[in-house]
């Protein structure tokens, strides 16, 4: 077969706030997230977290996925509006209701979010169709999983100073409503529909607020039986306590009995079946109520046990959420960040745990990688004896990895040329020439904190202890110290070329203390020093270019370091400005500050704020790996942004996310034998990947079959279909979408 080959210089390039295009979440795994609220529909559950993030559960695999921001963040929290936020009514349709920043709809399982509204209350569904929203000053009913939204009627006195805490259906008639009391003079109530939300009666449980007294009902499970139970906390403002109740009902909610447990408060129930119910919660006297309790009865209610079901894991814990799996029988409970699972109906609970259950907060990779795509790199988290991070394909895969028991924990780490060098508990500097395998003490015979190490090659590095900056040409064998000074307190340094080395930090002089770039042509024997009035941050040089960041400015040089110019500016008050900053080169850079992230193309000419809808509000850290991939690190977790290729060199480099059908140059290219070849599709649909060679002559089919909207790469071995091996040469690559086809070229080097 031959085709017509085109080849498009020019290529378009679409940003969409609210859906997932090109980033994916490495470690933790669990996420570590506060949950704010969750749902279930078919065998997942959904998860509402701070900062617009939202993350799902496979009941079936037990794996997480974290999916994309529904909305950028806006220093907004729901506060006392996020007991029940999110509503799926299948494992496809769902919303999330924030009145911070609105209400939001997915059809496809949270991977895109569409704004629906600027604002709701709550959403709820009884089935996978029929749903219920509380908000715009009324009740509104949907039959097609909220796809459009009819108006039903609300009793008047159910607004009037209540705080919706529940909207609960087990279908599509049965329909309830919890609201609580937060302030005194507010209303609690329970409400109850048996027609789909056209007529209403307020249920009687005999609790209510006084001056005292403030009732919460939390939480409400039902059984088509009627068999049920309400969850909730009575806060006494004169004690600062709250005492927990459980409410059981047998004939849908007509009557209820009442039991306390002082000194608990309670949030989440979890109906196992008939007999067997689980009530989670917090202790409830200050200032020991961040204590995670669980109250479970065997015997439908009669008799409530109490435990602290984690205590084994963790002393300090704190209930955030818990969903049941009723096709699993399976409990799930999130608590500091974690998850425990039991499968004993509440007996036992054992921790979550993956091969990337990791929290981190540096990442660096091989500065000079021996084969292109086999890029070594490291991530770990500073002052802690767990286990790091190891990766050899530049951050595609991760492993866990463990350091001698006698090195205690790593500070800081360079590498380059596959020689890792690592600072260890701020004291020892170590060499591993053998992917951390085995570890080489290096003797430096210096005794104040080891601190801003760079790596240049396997030979050469540089470091500073205390006040003195120290290098070694010759891996460590022989040492360069230059002089020691009194009045600088280097940071971080960064090297363009042997003996060159440009660091910034802390400058103190009789009266105060100022930010200082400074630079050395001669391995620190001789110093240059450039003084601002900003807190220095990070430094990153090139061959002559370098960027070095503050709080409040971003300095350029063009000169290796003598003369330095601010090139973009945070204003604003003394808590706003910039956090972290990387560069693939002279050219493409990010930054992020309080406003969050803005990239350029032009050396930090012009800027672009941009959003990739990742689950973070800002970020710690953020690294390149030498494909132009983006590793961003926040509050301990890190998620991978895909570079994309630029036509104009041979290189990837970071670009604006992409929502529409994209197809990305092949890597590394040239190849031999085997290369790497990642497209994106937005819809769901048949796809056709192709080899062609320069006559047009088709060789290779490495995709023909119908795929789901996403991201995705294949490997290419350099093979026809046929089993034999391509000569070096031009070939093409084409893949097909629908009516969208596009075409790149490649180059087979033997």
């Amino acid at each position: 077969m031959k085709v017509f080959i085109y080849l498009s210089l020019t290529f378009f390039i679409m940003q969409s706030l609210y859906s997932q295009t090109n980033w994916e979440w490495i470690t933790p795994y669990p996420p570590n997230k506060i949950i704010l609220s969750s749902t279930v529909g078919d065998n997942k559950a959904y998860f509402w977290c701070e900062a617009n993030s939202v993350f799902s559960l496979d009941f079936e695999t037990d794996n997480f996925e974290i999916l994309p921001n529904y909305a950028p963040y806006g220093n907004c929290h729901p506060g006392s509006f996020a007991y029940q936020g999110i509503a799926f009514a299948d494992s496809m349709n769902g919303y999330i209701t924030d009145i911070c920043t609105g209400e939001f709809r997915t059809t496809d399982g949270g991977k895109n979010w569409t704004k629906t509204a600027s604002g709701s209350s709550m959403v709820c569904f009884g089935t996978s169709l029929v749903g219920w929203k509380l908000g715009g000053g009324g009740l509104y009913k949907t039959n097609n999983a909220g796809a459009t939204w009819l108006q039903r009627t609300l009793p008047d006195n159910l607004f009037n100073n209540s705080l919706f805490a529940k909207m609960y259906a087990i279908n599509e008639n049965q329909l309830w409503i919890l609201t609580r009391a937060q302030y005194v003079g507010q209303k609690e109530g329970v409400w109850y529909s048996y027609n789909g939300g056209n007529s209403w009666a307020e249920l009687n449980t005999g609790l209510k607020s006084d001056s005292s007294n403030l009732v919460s009902y939390f939480d409400i499970k039902i059984s088509p039986s009627g068999l049920g139970y309400i969850v909730g906390s009575i806060f006494n403002i004169i004690v600062n306590s709250y005492t927990g109740f459980i409410l059981k009902t047998n004939d849908m909610g007509l009557n209820w009995e009442l039991t306390k447990f002082p000194e608990e408060k309670f949030e989440t129930v979890l109906l196992l079946n008939n007999q067997d119910v689980i009530v989670l919660g917090n202790t409830g006297k200050e200032p020991n109520n961040q204590i995670l309790i669980q109250r479970r009865s065997s015997d439908s209610g009669l008799t409530w046990n109490l435990s602290t079901p984690i205590s084994n894991y963790a002393t300090y814990s704190e209930f955030d959420d818990a969903v049941y799996s009723t096709t699993y029988n399976s409990i799930y409970l999130f608590s500091g960040y974690s998850c425990y699972k039991s499968i004993d109906n509440g007996i036992s609970y054992q921790k979550v745990v993956s091969s990337l259950d990791l929290s981190v907060s540096n990442v660096t990779f091989d500065s000079k990688p021996i084969v292109t795509d086999k890029q070594l790199g490291v991530a770990w988290l500073k002052w802690n004896i767990r286990p790091y991070l190891i990766t050899t394909d530049g951050g595609e895969t991760w492993q866990k990895k463990s350091l001698p028991s006698d090195m205690g924990s790593i500070w800081l780490a360079g590498i380059s040329e596959e020689v890792i060098y690592l600072i260890a508990n701020q004291l020892q500097l170590y060499k591993s020439t053998d992917f951390g395998e085995t570890w080489q003490k290096l003797n430096l015979n210096l005794y104040s904190g080891l601190q801003a190490l760079e790596v240049f090659s396997k030979d050469e590095f540089v470091l500073s202890a205390w006040k003195k900056l120290v290098s070694s040409t010759d891996g460590g064998e022989s040492w360069i110290f230059g002089p020691t000074l009194d009045n600088v307190f280097l940071e971080t340094t960064s090297i363009s070329k042997p003996g060159y080395i440009t660091g910034v930090g802390l400058y103190f002089d009789t009266t105060s203390q100022k930010g200082c770039i400074f630079n050395t042509s001669d391995y620190g024997l001789s110093w240059h020093l450039f003084d601002t009035d900003d807190d220095m941050l990070d430094v990153h040089l090139f061959e002559n270019i370098g960027y070095a960041l503050g709080k409040k400015n971003l300095y350029k040089t063009t000169d290796n370091g003598l003369s330095w110019k601010i090139i973009f500016s945070r204003g604003g008050s003394w808590y706003q400005g910039f956090s972290c900053f990387a560069f693939f080169d002279s050219l493409n850079g990010v930054i992020y500050s309080d406003a969050g992230m803005s990239i350029t193309h032009n050396g930090g000419i012009n800027w672009t704020k941009t959003d990739y809808g990742v689950p973070f509000i800002s970020a710690n850290k953020i690294v390149f790996n030498n494909r132009g991939d983006l590793f961003i690190i926040y509050e301990a977790s890190m998620v991978k942004v895909f570079g994309n290729h630029d036509n104009s060199n041979d290189k990837y480099k970071f670009n604006a996310p992409i929502s529409d059908y994209y197809l990305a140059q092949n890597y590394p290219n040239p190849f031999n034998p085997n290369t790497k070849i990642r497209w994106r599709s937005p819809i769901d649909s048949w796809q056709t990947l192709k080899i062609y060679d320069i006559l047009g002559n088709e060789v290779a089919t490495l995709v023909n079959e119908y795929k789901p909207a996403g991201f995705y790469e294949v490997e290419f071995n350099g093979h026809s279909d046929s089993g034999q091996n391509l000569s070096s040469g031009v070939y093409f690559y084409q893949l097909r979408i629908n009516e969208f086809v596009e075409t790149r070229k490649m180059i087979l080097l033997k």
